[in-house]
């Protein structure tokens, strides 16, 4: 398959603690190796990539491979549905990961092995996957969309911690998830989503399209990116203390089977916030706004080689 097709590779120098710069020259010669006929280039600053992924649209590329992790795989899904001018069905995405979390490559099964992950992208198996979409209330920004898992409150609140502590891998979210813990604040909120609700103070929100978040942490049901509904799981307000006894069971995903969590699906949700200060919206990894928000899901909206 890939021999058939020109590629566009968008690899981000600084993911991984910049694993993304020193291993491109063996996942290039690999590249090469497996038949793939493509052009690359690095991103240099935030959201470069948006500017490298609507040119290489404009020159006529169609599939396109990240080397990166969560953030730059978003910011490439992100560039193809912002954009009106080709059929969204027309695209290929591949992802070579080399993130700190690669949570959506979790998911899959895409190994952490370049010359592997580049194997799964060689032999063509292509999914059609559900995209979520974010429009935030009060904002004339455009929306956002997400292919892993969105949330507010404290998973947001964290992912703004992150940043400082990813040299330690994806240890980084479990210190960033203790570190944020001691300042961060529940929030009011009223959530809608089709025939429920639910008003009163949130600790966290997760709206899910995958299985994993936070490098592997589960915190959804049973998510599937291609059913056409969100997997959603609401934590209302909680003590600290009940927090610390609840965070091996965000890694095992038992945190959906606890009494005080709210689960179910859902194809669109409304979430109405009137405190602000935790209230932060992340979507795959990537805090994104705060405050009120309506989420939707797009069934089937891009093809994925996995």
């Amino acid at each position: 398959m890939s021999a058939q097709k020109k590629w566009f590779v968008l690899i981000n120098p600084t993911s991984g603690g910049g694993r993304g710069k020193k291993h491109w020259p063996k996942i290039s010669q690999e590249l090469k190796r497996s038949g793939i006929n493509f052009d690359f280039r690095f991103t240099e600053f935030a959201k470069h990539g948006l500017e490298l992924i609507d040119s290489a649209i404009e020159e006529g590329h169609r599939n396109f491979i990240a080397v990166g992790g969560d953030g730059t795989l978003h910011e490439l899904v992100n560039a193809i549905m912002t954009q009106n001018a080709v059929p969204k069905e027309l695209f290929c995405i591949g992802l070579v990961p080399v993130g700190t979390g690669n949570d959506w490559a979790r998911h899959y099964g895409i190994p952490k092995s370049y010359k592997a992950a580049i194997n799964r992208i060689s032999r063509g198996h292509l999914v059609e996957q559900d995209i979520g979409k974010i429009v935030l209330k009060n904002s004339v920004n455009e929306p956002i969309f997400f292919n892993n898992l969105a949330g507010i409150g404290f998973d947001g609140y964290v992912v703004e911690k992150v940043n400082r502590f990813k040299h330690w891998g994806a240890m980084a979210y479990l210190i960033g998830a203790l570190s944020g813990l001691m300042s961060y604040k529940n929030f009011m909120a009223e959530i809608q989503w089709d025939n429920n609700s639910f008003n009163g103070k949130v600790f966290m929100l997760i709206i899910g399209l995958g299985t994993y978040s936070g490098g592997g942490m589960q915190l959804t049901e049973n998510p599937d990116p291609s059913d056409g509904f969100f997997d959603i799981s609401l934590l209302p307000a909680q003590s600290k203390f009940k927090i610390l006894g609840m965070l091996p069971s965000l890694f095992n995903g038992a945190v959906t089977r606890k009494r005080s969590v709210k689960t179910g699906l859902a194809k669109a949700l409304t979430i109405s916030v009137s405190e602000m200060a935790s209230a932060v919206i992340q979507a795959d990894g990537e805090p994104v706004g705060k405050g009120s928000f309506e989420v939707s899901i797009l069934p089937c909206a891009l093809r994925f080689c996995v």
